[in-house]
């Protein structure tokens, strides 16, 4: 037996659901095509056919060695950089004067949401770490350095492990771009290809006419369950928060990949449309406060991924600097829109309805 028909791998399950979809598609070909007259018989299977050539693709991500190396070389950074974080640690103690409530406030704004994925060599957490400790120490040195608690150098250290490290991040980064092969490609695929279902769902629960029988033949949620997987694809969900008391914010959440947009509600909650697995790269940001990215964010299919999100202010140069930035910004996008309208209004032809794509 098929060891993925047999354990029901996430990613079969996908591929099980869509082919019985397809199925269901050519069974009911002469209704869809008295619908939509491109439902014929060639372009069904050719749907069936692209699914094939997606399942033939790479599964896994293949990076040249050169990313390996670079990530080898900062498993000891991140380490010192930790080293680092518990030694700020113990001098914000000290600065809260046995107060365990204020102590905890600081140490979160320093960066403590983090310390414990970034410890066991999560990227993006380390980048938040770093971000925030860095920041901390900034705005608070004279705070720590009062009566010999921090020595003056500490400061200068911090920045000499953070340098080098976000070097050779950059690099890895660089290189695990450069290098990569398969996965990012087979995921385009699978997402393009869910739109496809997607719109054969559509068409087929207008054709249904309210008749529940046949609308559950292309009820995504239900092909899943008769596959043997769960009713929902991927997901990201979560919280955003900040302070001690981890007070709500209605902070935007971005997945670059998918070009994706959504926004946490008033109690700080979100959860994401449904989407396809892969590995992703997730920003977060919120006005008046530092935006957070996350790399490397590998959600599985049918699965979703939940993240606490804790966010730090930013100090008023930080936001004027950033204020100052976004006005450049919308200037130039201003002036960029004005463009593209005129020139759209000069050279956009007469429309015209290309077929489908067989």
């Amino acid at each position: 037996m098929n060891i993925f028909a047999k354990y029901h791998t996430p990613r079969s399950i996908f591929y099980l659901a869509a082919e019985l979809e397809l199925n269901n598609l050519l069974e009911d070909q002469v209704r869809f095509a008295q619908y939509k007259s491109y439902y014929t018989v060639i372009f069904i299977n050719a749907r069936k056919a692209e699914l094939a050539v997606i399942k033939l693709m790479p599964d896994s991500i293949q990076n040249i060695s050169v990313s390996k190396e670079d990530r080898i070389l900062m498993i000891p950074m991140v380490d010192e950089l930790c080293f680092d974080f518990n030694d700020l640690k113990n001098y914000i103690r000290f600065t809260a004067g046995g107060n365990e409530e204020l102590y905890q406030a600081r140490i979160i704004a320093a960066g403590q949401s983090y310390y414990e994925e970034a410890s066991h060599y999560k990227w993006s957490a380390v980048a938040s770490m770093i971000s925030a400790m860095a920041l901390y120490i900034s705005n608070n040195t004279s705070l720590l350095e009062a009566d010999d608690n921090m020595p003056t150098t500490f400061p200068t250290q911090v920045t000499d492990d953070i340098t080098p490290y976000s070097e050779k991040y950059s690099e890895y980064t660089t290189d695990k771009g450069d290098g990569k092969i398969g996965n990012s490609d087979k995921v385009d695929a699978e997402n393009g290809f869910y739109e496809k279902i997607v719109a054969f769902n559509s068409d087929g629960i207008a054709i249904a006419r309210g008749v529940k029988t046949f609308e559950e033949r292309y009820t995504w949620s239900r092909n899943v369950t008769a596959s043997g997987g769960r009713a929902e694809l991927s997901g990201f969900k979560g919280d955003t928060t900040h302070g001690l008391a981890h007070l709500p914010l209605e902070a935007n959440i971005y997945i670059v990949e998918l070009d994706l947009n959504f926004q946490a509600n008033a109690k700080g909650k979100f959860h994401s449309p449904a989407f396809a697995a892969g590995t992703y790269t997730i920003i977060i940001t919120m006005e008046g406060y530092v935006p957070i990215t996350l790399t490397e964010v590998e959600i599985k299919l049918h699965t979703t991924v939940t993240r606490h999100i804790v966010m730090v202010p930013l100090t008023v140069a930080e936001a004027a600097a950033k204020a100052k930035a976004d006005a450049i910004l919308e200037a130039a996008k201003a002036t960029t829109e004005t463009t593209t309208t005129e020139t759209t209004i000069l050279e956009t032809p007469a429309a015209t309805t290309p077929p489908p794509t067989v």
